[in-house]
């Protein structure tokens, strides 16, 4: 939607792409310290948090259907591009989620495009962080306190294997 797009993409005024890739660095590391993998590229921050979860899986055998559960792999790639403007830069935030994911996807992505997935919470969270991280903001911005039942689903904060450390 246009307004998940417009989440997506924050300016920061008197501040650096230098600055904001840093910061986007450690906003991404945060997330869950020992099992991100995070690069820094000229004008982009790549990362990928690589989970497991137990997934259902049906069998059939003659008309007999049986149920069990399996360990799976799943990833999720985060992309923050940079664009110095008159006065400041500009950040956009995107991510994918891929379940099952594992061998098939064991690189960063770039490039990620806002699709009907992604949910504005995560946008905004990140880039409320990312404001903290250099100086814009006075506190950092937590995860919602209500549970996931209570709330959508917000892929920061409720993603297997994140623990949103705080600086």
């Amino acid at each position: 939607t246009p307004e998940q797009t417009a989440a997506s993409s924050r300016f920061y005024p008197g501040k650096s792409a230098v600055e904001l890739k840093s910061a986007a660095e450690k906003a991404l590391t945060l997330l869950a310290p020992d099992r991100i993998r995070v690069e820094v590229k000229e004008n982009e921050v790549r990362a990928r948090h690589s989970y497991s979860y137990i997934a259902n899986r049906i069998g059939y055998v003659g008309s007999t259907t049986s149920f069990s559960k399996v360990q799976a792999q799943g990833a999720t790639w985060y992309d923050v591009t940079f664009d110095e403007e008159a006065g400041g830069t500009r950040a956009r935030f995107t991510y994918l989620n891929a379940e099952p994911a594992g061998m098939f996807h064991p690189g960063l992505k770039s490039n990620l495009p806002v699709t009907a997935d992604n949910n504005i919470d995560d946008f905004k969270l990140f880039h409320d962080r990312l404001e903290y991280l250099v100086g814009l903001r006075a506190a950092w911005t937590p995860c919602p306190s209500a549970p996931v039942a209570e709330r959508q689903f917000i892929e920061l904060c409720d993603q297997v294997g994140l623990q949103n450390a705080a600086p």
